[in-house]
Formats: structure tokens, C-alpha cells, sequence
């Protein structure tokens, strides 16, 4: 049986220093969560979380860049992220081409990402949706079976990790975007 232990003073202090120090609303100034709060209906913030979530990594400025161009084109066709998606527009600025987008990701990847982020949307509603749904049928539910849940509504996509035994961190990272509540930096959907 698991003994709780006492947490040394120590590390209570650097814990809550590490929170004071990102959990604060100049933090989000520099952060992906910045492009979230481009939008205020939660079915936009979960979209764009989202594909945000699964570009977000490398060198901050760069998939920053990246990720305002995409939202900005969104905003000069007089969008949401939801409209951006459902009516097909996003192969527009994500040709299947196989040029990279950013890093490793092409512009093909990013095309199959909006496009099976259509298909959910279409289906159910709201990507939320389609991942409780998902959820709901796991025998054992636990925060592994959630990235698991969630990996299964983007069978074979490669924006998206595929193996829920890893890391996973930037689903993990939309996880804590969607779910956790009373933050600044965090939508708590």
C-alpha cells in the first residue's frame, strides 16, 4: 500500500515558484495558449487548442509564426476555425503537397489533420464529443485511457501522436488547455 510522505518545505517552495512564474497572465504573452484566446465561443477554442496543441513544438517564435499565418488567413476569409474547416477552405492554404509546413509536418499532414477534423465535426458536433464518446466505451478509465480516447478519434493522422504508451506531451498539453479550471493561462472547457 502507497504511504503518503511529507513534502519537504523545499520542494513546496520551488513548486510554488514554478507556478507563480507560469501561471500568470504575462506568461500567455509568449505562449502557444496566446492564439486560444483569439477566440471566445468554446467550440472555436477547442478547434484551434487543438491544432495548436499539435504544432507546438521546436523553437517557440517559429511554430508561432506558423500558427498566426494559418489563423490569420482564417480571420481575412471572415471565419471561424469551425467554418475554416467545415467548408473545405483549409485545402486552400494546406495543399496536399508534400513541402513541409513546419518541421517535419507537410502541408499534407496538416490538410489530413482539418480534414478528419471536419469529418468529426460533421459527425459530432465538437471534437469534445467525439472524445467522450470514445472514453465512455474504455473499460478502465484512467488519464491514459484519455490520450488513448483521444489518439483514436485520428486514426493514422501524423500531427498526431499515435502511441499512448509515450509521452504525448502535446496532447497531454491540450488536455490541460480543455480541462483545467480557474486558470489564466488554461480555457478549462
Amino acid at each position: 500500500m502507497y504511504e503518503e510522505k511529507p513534502v519537504p518545505v523545499e520542494l513546496k517552495q520551488r513548486l510554488r515558484a514554478l507556478a507563480q512564474k507560469y501561471e500568470n497572465a504575462e506568461f500567455v504573452t509568449n505562449d502557444p495558449s496566446q492564439v486560444l484566446r483569439r477566440f471566445s465561443e468554446p467550440r472555436e477554442q477547442e478547434i484551434a487548442s487543438f491544432i495548436v496543441a499539435q504544432l507546438s513544438f521546436g523553437k517557440r517564435e517559429l511554430f508561432l509564426a506558423k500558427l498566426n499565418s494559418m489563423f490569420e488567413e482564417i480571420e481575412r476569409n471572415a471565419m471561424k476555425p469551425s467554418e475554416w474547416i467545415l467548408s473545405g477552405k483549409f485545402e486552400d492554404f494546406f495543399p496536399k503537397a508534400e513541402n513541409k509546413f513546419y518541421r517535419f509536418f507537410s502541408y499534407a499532414d496538416l490538410n489530413a489533420l482539418c480534414a478528419r477534423l471536419a469529418e468529426i465535426l460533421q459527425e459530432q458536433g465538437a471534437l469534445g464529443e467525439a472524445v467522450r464518446k470514445n472514453y465512455e466505451s474504455i473499460e478502465q478509465k484512467n488519464s491514459l485511457s484519455l490520450v488513448s480516447a483521444l489518439i483514436a478519434v485520428f486514426p493514422k493522422i501524423k500531427c498526431v501522436s499515435q502511441d499512448a504508451s509515450g509521452a504525448c506531451k502535446k496532447l497531454h498539453m491540450f488536455l490541460r488547455w480543455m480541462v483545467r479550471q480557474n486558470s489564466v493561462v488554461d480555457l478549462g472547457l
